[in-house]
């Protein structure tokens, strides 16, 4: 049973699947670039490479990606997973005052557009 490759999803096919909540498994492409974005939208390290076994949650696609009127969900070939994915920050500066300076401006930044005031250490 399938489980979704990207690191920060708890999807597993035996729990979530099709009958319960909707969600579907798809195997990584055999195309070699869109199979690199997908393995970089895993946000797994460099080097990991899927097994011929490893899949996607339908979780991390737009509802454009899917074919229609199909009998099963079925990717179109460019489809590419673009939803609930892990976000990938630049390499800490080296300053450490800036990158404090930083976090405090992208969380005042956050509590203007509403949410929550966290401190910063």
């Amino acid at each position: 049973m399938p489980s979704c490759s990207v690191i920060i999803c708890k999807n597993r096919s035996a729990v979530v699947n099709y009958k319960s909540h909707g969600v579907t498994y798809h195997l990584f492409p055999k195309d070699p670039n869109i199979k690199k974005q997908w393995i970089s939208a895993t946000g797994r390290a460099p080097d990991w490479w899927p097994l011929e076994k490893n899949a996607i949650c339908s979780s991390h696609f737009d509802e454009i990606c899917f074919q229609p009127l199909q009998k099963s969900r079925r990717l179109y070939e460019w489809a590419l997973p673009t939803l609930k994915l892990r976000h990938v920050f630049a390499p800490a500066l080296s300053n450490p005052e800036s990158t404090r300076e930083s976090k405090l401006e992208s969380v005042v930044h956050n509590n203007e557009t509403g949410s929550s005031i966290i401190e910063v250490s």
